[in-house]
């Protein structure tokens, strides 16, 4: 009878050691840059196994993977990536697509403003190249910055790991329309606390804000481009410090992970302050540890833009 029971108890443990084997975390889920990152983790939660690729602080435009890293991607089961912002994101989707991994990329399911373009949204333009295969003119990979755009992929990302994993389904289109409606609330504080200012114009950094000024009304001159690496010449540099002069700006916004020495620069030539505005391209351990999400970094935003475009006064 002992070992009759012993025999139960072994058996039943070993069961429910492989059960909770087989449901921890079975998907395995790369991103290229953080804001994919929170997406799915604000709607899988524990579900899946998340992999951020792009190290903490680190510029994506200039961040190559390790071999470990490749490897990392090579045994995800879906790769859910912004397009045009990881330089290494092309060279590693041929091997991807042989090993049968999914691909999304979120980039594909919003309306792209072109590099360069103020205010006007435009689909996303398609070509063919002499091999038959499609291209796409230049556009500002930075969508994520507008909370509506946001919006859209949470429910693109809930229903790509519904596709590989049925069974939560319904926990992932929960926690999606969760995470919209906390984005939806995000919008409206945007749109009314952004509403009535005094200037409607900005300087940042680099040029990953369009999307927000788009969606709020305001124009961005941005002191380098699409890549924050460029440095500006200076004839840009004094055409900026007169922009802010006519304009009446007096705070210039900078990004942690880019230089503030230009923009530093134009706030001494224009007795401006500077404030902090976060692209979320790469925040580092301390500033997620500060802010939390996405959302805590746009309410962030939020503050050094009411201050920058002096609203409510």
């Amino acid at each position: 009878m002992i070992v009759v029971i012993v025999v139960i108890v072994f058996g039943i443990i070993i069961f429910n050691s492989q059960d909770k084997d087989q449901n921890q975390a079975d998907l395995k889920v790369v991103t290229n840059i953080y804001p994919a990152y929170d997406l799915v983790s604000q709607i899988a939660k524990e579900e899946v196994q998340i992999t951020l690729v792009n190290n903490q602080g680190v510029d994506p435009h200039d961040f190559e993977p390790t071999g470990k890293q490749i490897a990392e991607i090579e045994d995800a089961d879906i790769f859910i990536y912004f397009d045009e912002i990881s330089g290494w994101v092309d060279d590693v989707l041929p091997k991807l697509k042989q090993k049968d991994i999914r691909l999304v990329n979120l980039t594909d399911s919003v309306d792209l403003l072109e590099i360069g373009e103020e205010n006007e949204t435009e689909h996303k333009e398609e070509g063919v190249d002499e091999k038959g295969e499609k291209h796409h003119k230049s556009f500002d990979p930075h969508v994520w910055m507008d909370p509506q755009n946001m919006q859209a992929l949470a429910k693109v990302v809930a229903i790509e790991l519904s596709l590989l994993d049925s069974t939560n389904s319904r926990l992932y289109e929960t926690n999606s329309q969760i995470y919209i409606q906390n984005l939806d609330l995000l919008d409206t504080s945007l749109a009314k606390n952004l509403e009535q200012c005094l200037v409607n114009k900005i300087v940042t950094s680099h040029d990953a804000f369009d999307y927000l000024g788009n969606r709020y009304n305001f124009e961005i001159f941005p002191i380098s481009g699409i890549d924050p690496s460029e440095e500006p010449s200076p004839q840009k540099i004094i055409e900026l410090s007169k922009i802010v002069e006519d304009a009446r700006i007096n705070v210039i916004l900078f990004e942690t992970q880019v230089s503030d020495d230009f923009a530093k620069t134009i706030a001494n030539e224009t007795n401006s302050s500077v404030e902090v505005l976060y692209s979320m391209e790469s925040p580092t351990t301390s500033q997620l540890e500060e802010f939390g999400d996405y959302v805590g970094f746009m309410k962030e935003n939020e503050k050094s833009l009411t201050v920058a475009l002096q609203c409510n006064k």
